[in-house]
């Protein structure tokens, strides 16, 4: 399981601008909702202005290093947009909100079903005011973006993000009051389209998973089913500590490879069954793998039987095409 390392940067202005890694947590009386937030006060064109204005930025970036670019996702975009509201209004700085939730545990509830990796980006004025205008909006993200860009390794997790082949979406979403400021990037890995399922499980269910891979050349070859317990409500100061976010978690709890699998290579069509017999209270973390070399005499539907233990597979450079959520209470 890949650790998401992506290191927040906060940018304080006062007499001087100078730049730390830790969040931001101070008191506020939330009920004054502090003249709360450009985006509510922007139009539906100055927001979609801001929004493709850092996108082209983020595939000029993509294009120099050979990438292909990725398309603005307007869902995810809502989805960064709430986190960065909540943010910028309860003056912290976190992937994790209020609720416990990271970034893939929102934009699933939100119901998303594609895999998704986070960036942020946090800035704090004391003795000034932001305007919170379009050209300010758009300059803080400009700089933002550039700022992800310099880092040099190892601290270089929002780059190698943005750098991410595989990406083939992005939603955008900011805040911004009058001395705070949030960004979020949430790149979106959209190879799939899922057949509608439940995501609400119960302890001994069987679950059907199908749907389509979207380009030629892919395969379906591992669905990784990680174990969560519930999330927990946390403080700001316990976001306050927070860093980078594991992608799942350290505890798998299902693991279907390409013999447990069907696929059709002319409808590219595929399915396997996710069994919940032994299950807890909790939530779970499908993530579906992709590659583009496989032996197609795998799948079950190959009408060759051949024994597990005879292959090895690997997630270590296959795509994350999927991020569905399961909740069992």
């Amino acid at each position: 399981m890949k650790m998401r390392f992506l290191p927040t940067t906060c940018f304080f202005l006062a007499a001087f601008l100078f730049s730390c890694t830790a969040g931001i947590s101070q008191k506020t009386d939330s009920r004054k909702s502090p003249e709360m937030l450009s985006a509510k006060r922007l139009t539906a064109r100055d927001s979609l202005r801001i929004r493709r204005g850092l996108l082209k930025q983020i595939n000029r970036d993509r294009q120099r290093h050979g990438l292909s670019p990725v398309k603005l996702d307007l869902p995810a975009s809502r989805v960064g947009d709430r986190h960065c509201r909540e943010m910028a209004r309860e003056k912290y700085m976190s992937h994790w909100n209020l609720q416990g939730l990271k970034p893939y545990h929102r934009y699933a509830f939100a119901g998303g079903r594609d895999h998704i990796s986070e960036n942020l980006y946090s800035a704090t004025v004391w003795g000034q005011t932001f305007t919170c205008t379009v050209s300010d909006i758009s300059g803080k993200m400009r700089r933002a973006e550039q700022s992800f860009m310099s880092e040099k390794p190892p601290y270089d997790g929002h780059r190698k993000n943005i750098l991410e082949s595989y990406h083939t979406h992005v939603g955008i979403g900011f805040a911004c009051t009058n001395d705070e400021f949030r960004m979020a990037e949430e790149f979106v890995d959209r190879y799939v389209i899922l057949d509608k399922t439940g995501t609400k499980i119960y302890r001994g269910e069987k679950k059907r998973i199908s749907g389509k891979i979207l380009r030629h050349r892919l395969y379906p070859i591992m669905a990784v089913v990680n174990y969560e317990p519930v999330p927990a409500r946390k403080s700001k100061k316990e976001l306050k500590k927070t860093g980078p976010y594991l992608d799942g978690s350290r505890c798998t709890f299902q693991t279907i490879s390409a013999w447990e699998m069907s696929f059709y290579p002319k409808s590219r069509r595929f399915s396997f069954t996710l069994d919940f017999a032994k299950a807890r209270a909790g939530i779970y973390y499908m993530i579906l793998y992709l590659d583009r070399k496989i032996d197609q005499s795998l799948y079950q539907n190959s009408g060759l039987k051949k024994r597990a233990g005879t292959f090895r597979l690997s997630t270590r450079h296959a795509i994350p095409a999927t991020g569905v959520v399961f909740r069992l209470e």
